[in-house]
């Protein structure tokens, strides 16, 4: 398996690389040319005549870089700067300052090569010129606070270098990717362009800390790996995410996203704070129990937070914690909403699934070569996710002449009489409106929501074999259901990943600043017709458990301290062990000697015995060295008496 980062995304995407981290270079373009339009406007100035540099002609991701800036400055006269040779700072310097003599120029890009084109185009004191730089650096972030520069454009290459490590790690321990980005045309994840101008420009504890990398500890060497780092390294253990969802203990599908959650935690090094509610009568108090969560962790200080979104309910308590400055990522459930936030820029990501479009797939597989009418069964009334996969399930049926829909039918998560009882009583009287025979069931398709209900729907199943199931997720229920045939297909939204990627994606923005800027992070869905084979069941019904490594080997100022301390206690312990053992063997002799003042006999006694006076009463220790004698002279007695008869043999 190939992952790949930074650059040739679509050389990439032609061979079959599995995810791709880079910078969408048309947007930083475009992002580019916006900030440059917004600051002019401010400035109430005229964008009429624009140029941008260029120091690789060919190179596919500076054109793509030019063409975004052109796209956005729509009709501007653009101009194209080529360096010609990166390493000669004097031909550079002349070729600057020939090219913006007399500030003709309203705006410049800079593409890239920052280090050697900044210096001489401020030095061409251009005051008027709104310079833009793509990939800024400190010198840049420095131009910004000082008015020179308009806008920065960082491709946050510190996210290029970790993310696809989580990626390959993932995939090798579960076999799970994330599904390329619908907003992406060659499916990377972005990490740029992330703008940066006067409003959000890094301090400069972050410029140093970015420029060696974020070292976390105890590493505290540069990014070079070999000198002392600027930048004090970073105590991820100082970090508290919390999280909040709506899977309940009785809800065997969350169990996976709670282990990679701890699992992610441990890796990197973080305190989780996840807790699971038991069920509740109702769902709205349910929700009302999440708010409170959500606050309460809030209000206690956590440093990110991660969230499902089943109910509009829940977005006030979001938002409040959005204005203490804690970044939020919803997963799961609650698309619609997360995307309202997104686009108010106030949630960082979210990571599930498109749940209409997932019901849109599963309906179409539903009903696939299907006669007949198709019903959504759920058991959460009120869950966004749920109505959106039941709306992508009508919207299926509608494009199929031949089937039709039959609507919701909420029947209760654990109670399978129950279900049994509303499922039957609402097919039966569809069967009886169109004047088809009750107990046939051939033209009857069942959707179920969630995996939690198939135990329930293989009782009717099992009453009514020609009906057609198919549910979202997947469990050790649905690939019975599947060996055994009883169950169409099932859904993957790969549920291991919206557990895992909120901890990774939180503890990257709380400790270096560094968001992903694609936000709509996809783990599914993925439509599963059979099992997995046994290895990969046993894998997946264990959460794709991972072995813990040893603790880490101490330092060796640490190993002379454990072992200065060891030998002092081992020491002092023989020591006191010696002293207590010449004092009962002391004790042992005087009473020996008072019993022999009082004409008692006592035995000779072996070392042994003397020893056990360390455990035992002295009178006990004296008692069982008379019944000792007494069995060695019974045993000679009758030696002595073999030894007898023998001879008179």
């Amino acid at each position: 398996p190939v992952f790949g980062l930074n650059s040739g995304d679509r050389v990439a995407q032609d061979a079959g690389v599995l995810g791709f981290v880079a910078m969408d270079e048309n947007r930083a373009g475009a992002e580019a040319g916006k900030g440059i339009l917004d600051a002019a406007n401010a400035r109430g100035q005229t964008i009429s005549r624009a140029i941008y540099t260029n120091h690789a002609v060919g190179n596919s991701a500076l054109e793509e870089r030019a063409r975004g800036f052109n796209d956005t400055l729509s009709g501007v006269p653009l101009e194209e700067l080529i360096i010609d040779n990166l390493a000669d700072d004097v031909a550079i310097a002349n070729q600057v300052s020939s090219a913006l003599e007399g500030c003709p120029y309203d705006t410049m890009l800079i593409l890239g090569a920052t280090e050697a084109l900044l210096d001489p185009i401020l030095e061409a004191s251009c005051s008027d010129m709104l310079l833009g730089v793509i990939d800024a650096n400190g010198a840049v972030y420095a131009a910004i606070v000082t008015g020179q520069v308009a806008v920065g454009i960082s491709q946050q290459e510190y996210l290029q270098g970790a993310l696809p490590i989580v990626m390959a790690a993932t995939y090798v321990a579960t076999g799970q990717l994330l599904v390329p980005p619908a907003d992406s045309e060659t499916g990377i994840y972005r990490s740029g362009p992330k703008v940066i101008t006067n409003d959000n420009v890094p301090s400069d504890t972050q410029t140093i800390c970015e420029l060696e990398s974020y070292p976390t500890c105890p590493n505290e060497l540069s990014s070079d790996g070999v000198n002392p780092s600027e930048c004090a390294c970073y105590d991820r253990s100082s970090i508290r995410i919390g999280g909040v969802v709506h899977g309940v203990t009785t809800d065997g599908s969350w169990d996976t996203v709670f282990v990679a959650a701890e699992q992610a935690a441990r890796d990197m090094g973080v305190e989780l704070d996840f807790d699971r509610f038991e069920p509740e009568a109702s769902q709205a108090i349910l929700y009302e129990r999440m708010s409170n969560r959500i606050r309460t962790l809030c209000v206690s200080g956590i440093d990110g937070l991660f969230v499902s979104i089943p109910s509009d309910a829940l977005l006030e308590s979001i938002q409040y914690c959005q204005s203490l400055n804690i970044p939020v990522v919803s997963i799961n459930a609650g698309g619609v909403f997360a995307q309202s936030l997104l686009i108010r820029s106030t949630l960082a990501h979210h990571i599930g699934q498109i749940e209409y479009n997932a019901g849109v797939l599963a309906g179409q597989e539903l009903v696939k070569g299907f006669i007949g009418r198709a019903f959504c069964v759920t058991y959460e009334p009120g869950n966004v996710a749920f109505s959106d996969r039941c709306i992508g399930l009508e919207q299926a049926t509608n494009r199929n002449v031949l089937a039709s829909y039959g609507g919701e039918i909420v029947v209760p998560a654990d109670n399978a009489a129950q279900f049994k009882q509303i499922v039957e009583g609402t097919v039966e009287s569809f069967l009886q409106e169109f004047g088809q025979a009750t107990g046939t069931w051939e033209a009857v398709a069942l959707l179920l929501t969630g995996q939690a209900v198939v135990e329930p729907a293989m009782m009717i199943k099992e009453d009514h074999p020609q009906v057609t199931i198919g549910t979202f997720d997947v469990s050790g229920s649905v690939y019975e259901g599947l060996d055994s045939g009883d169950l169409a297909f099932g859904t993957s939204q790969q549920t291991y990943l919206q557990g895992y990627y909120p901890i990774i994606l939180l503890t990257h923005m709380i400790q270096a600043d560094a968001v992903l800027q694609t936000n709509f992070i996809e783990t599914g869905p993925e439509v599963v017709r059979e099992s997995p084979t046994d290895e990969e069941r046993v894998c997946a019904s264990l959460d794709f458990a991972v072995c813990q490594p040893p603790p880490p080997a101490p330092t060796s100022s640490t190993n002379n301290t454990a072992v200065i301390i060891a030998v002092s206690v081992v020491g002092g312990v023989l020591v006191l062990a010696l002293l207590f053992l010449v004092y009962r063997l002391n004790k042992l002799s005087k009473h020996i000697e008072e019993l022999e003042k009082r004409g008692q006999a006592v035995p000779k006694m072996s070392m042994r015995r003397r020893l056990s006076s360390v455990k035992m009463p002295l009178d006990r220790v004296v008692e069982e060295a008379r019944r000792e004698s007494v069995i060695a002279q019974d045993i000679k007695t009758s030696a002595d008496q073999v030894a007898k008869e023998d001879e008179g043999d």
